[in-house]
């Protein structure tokens, strides 16, 4: 093998030439750290049509990521986008990754990107890849995410999340709801507590939007005396006198 790395260029064109070789363990050595024939390790496993392998060689091996989605492109299957998507991830390529996994339908590193997209507040992004996701994984983190995704999305995205939560799905609405009020997207909180039921969550909820009357409307349902206290309070420091009066103060 060392003769053999001494004049590449016959390498390339023994490997271009001759078939009768065992592609896989011969590309295999040619990888090899003290060898480091990676473009010939790449053209083999190009000419067997090992597509996984030869994605990995450009990732790993030549550090060649535009190469590798480039050859994703020509190849277009599932197993090499998802190679790809993988190590985009790993180099917070947040928004290609998404794309490579689109491409490939695979959600199965549904964490690591919710977790970076959080970082990087990367929500519509988040959005595309979570409804891929849960076309094929029923999972109860999946349905939260989706729904706070689409709350940190804006307010154009609250149809969605009606149209979302009316239909049967795996999510904590609650706990949901008390995300986006902690994050301060309070029209989404509004309407997730709505959906529970939560007048003490709705009370606070509509204090913030200063919906004053909705707020006492809502802690009259709720009856409990400490969510009357704080809206009553409310509505005075608001100068909310003729509603703070409903309160009894």
């Amino acid at each position: 093998m060392t003769a053999i790395k001494a004049d590449k260029g016959k390498v390339m064109d023994y490997i271009n030439r001759l078939d009768n070789y065992e592609g896989s363990e011969l590309a295999a050595i040619a990888q090899e750290d003290q060898y480091q024939l990676y473009d010939e390790a790449l053209c083999i496993y190009k000419k067997f049509g090992e597509t996984v392998e030869a994605v990995k060689v450009l990732l790993y091996k030549l550090n060649n990521i535009r190469g590798a989605q480039e050859y994703a492109e020509k190849t277009n299957t599932p197993e090499v986008w998802t190679e790809v998507g993988k190590a985009q991830l790993d180099q917070n390529m947040l928004k290609e990754s998404i794309e490579s996994f689109i491409k490939a339908q695979n959600p199965s590193m549904y964490m690591a990107v919710i977790n970076i997209a959080q970082t990087q507040e990367c929500y519509e992004e988040l959005v595309q890849f979570l409804l891929m996701a849960r076309e094929t994984q029923k999972q109860k983190v999946i349905d939260e995410e989706l729904i706070y995704a689409f709350a940190r999305c804006g307010d154009k995205h609250l149809g969605d999340i009606e149209s979302f939560i009316s239909d049967p799905n795996q999510a904590d609405l609650l706990k949901v709801g008390e995300r986006c009020f902690e994050s301060k997207v309070f029209l989404a909180a509004k309407i997730l507590f709505t959906r529970v039921g939560n007048n003490q969550k709705l009370a606070q909820v509509y204090v913030m939007l200063k919906d004053y009357v909705a707020a006492y409307e809502a802690a009259k349902k709720a009856n409990i005396p400490k969510v009357w206290k704080a809206v009553c309070f409310t509505c005075v420091r608001a100068k909310e006198f003729k509603t703070a009066s409903l309160c009894g103060l």
